[in-house]
C-alpha cells in the first residue's frame, strides 16, 4: 500500500501489456497484468476499439477510480505491425491517456 494521488491504497498501473492473438475467425486480447480482460470480435478494428473502454473499465472495478486508458498506438500503425510481424510475442502496450 502507499499514499498518493488516488490515496491510500494498491496505486493503478500507468500501463498494461496486452497480448493480441488470432484465433481462426475471432481476433483476441487479453492481458498477463489485467485480470479479467478478454475481448473477442471477429473484426479486428472493433476488437481493438473495446480494448481502452475494457481496460478504463476494470481499473475503475479494482481500483475506485475514473480514469482513461487507451492504446499506445493507432488501429492503423496495430494493424500495420501486424502485417509486417512486428508485434513481438503478439503484444500491444496500452498506457494511460494523458
Amino acid at each position: 500500500m502507499c499514499v498518493g494521488q488516488y490515496g491510500e491504497g494498491p496505486v493503478p498501473p500507468k500501463s498494461v501489456r496486452v497480448e493480441y492473438e488470432r484465433l481462426e475467425h475471432l481476433h483476441m486480447f487479453q492481458s498477463p497484468d489485467l485480470v479479467g480482460l478478454l475481448i473477442m470480435h471477429p473484426d479486428l478494428r472493433t476488437a481493438f476499439r473495446q480494448i481502452g473502454p475494457v481496460v478504463s473499465a476494470i481499473i475503475a472495478a479494482e481500483y475506485g477510480i475514473d480514469e482513461e486508458y487507451g492504446p499506445e498506438m493507432d488501429f492503423e500503425a496495430f494493424s500495420r505491425s501486424l502485417e509486417s510481424e512486428q508485434v513481438s510475442d503478439g503484444i500491444a502496450v496500452y498506457r494511460h491517456a494523458a
